[in-house]
């Protein structure tokens, strides 16, 4: 069974003539994209050989690799200039990817899933010419994924949606109202075992939390 976070990285693709899967590891978006025929063709990218291998191996049997093209190196290095039409960009640190996009290939969209500092990855996209279309949450096994799908264009997020995304602040989904029902419980403790002593930080976080659940019932 594929995770729910592949299934949402799947989602988020519109039929194209070229995807890049950056940092594809065991290859697995690229075996689902192809079996949907969500591209023409795919271009693997990994910067460690060992793991393009690896992929090579988990793709063997579905005999694609005439529509599969495995490249390494580092992030977005090994494509030309608006070689691909959509590039995912997924499993890896905010600060990581913010580093690939730096070295912008132009494509037509990205879908982006930071594992960690995510609200500076907002920020990056916001700052250097990106418009997010849509950043929600979404649950696999015991943990919480983002998914940013982004284009080029001009945009502008408000506090909320730079602290816990655009589609999650408009348009909560199940997923997310967990996660912010976990967190807060989990900062909650935090203030109750300060006893007033409780850091900035950890206030400000608890009223941004508090300001969502308070929409909750709209939902």
């Amino acid at each position: 069974m594929k995770s729910k976070r592949l299934e949402a990285l799947l989602t988020e693709i519109e039929k194209c003539n070229v995807l890049a899967d950056i940092g594809t590891d065991h290859g697995y978006l690229v075996e689902e994209a192809i079996s949907r025929n969500l591209a023409n063709k795919v271009i693997a990218t990994d910067i460690s050989k060992s793991s393009l291998d690896k992929a090579k191996r988990n793709l063997e049997e579905l005999q694609c690799f005439d529509r599969v093209d495995f490249r390494c190196g580092d992030g977005m290095d090994v494509l030309a200039d608006k070689e691909a039409d959509c590039i995912v960009i997924a499993g890896m640190g905010g600060k990581t990817i913010t580093e690939i996009l730096k070295r912008d290939k132009h494509a037509k969209s990205y879908i982006l899933s930071p594992q960690s500092n995510v609200r500076e990855t907002r920020l990056f996209l916001v700052n250097n010419g990106f418009k997010i279309l849509k950043d929600y949450t979404v649950r696999s096994g015991d943990k919480y994924y983002v998914i940013i799908k982004t284009v080029h264009g001009k945009d502008v997020l408000n506090d909320m949606e730079i602290a816990f995304g655009r589609t999650n602040v408009t348009s909560p989904n199940v997923d997310f109202i967990k996660y912010i029902d976990d967190l807060y419980r989990r900062f909650d403790a935090i203030r109750k075992e300060a006893k007033g002593n409780v850091p900035d930080a950890i206030n400000e976080k608890l009223k941004e939390m508090e300001a969502l659940r308070s929409d909750y019932e709209k939902y």
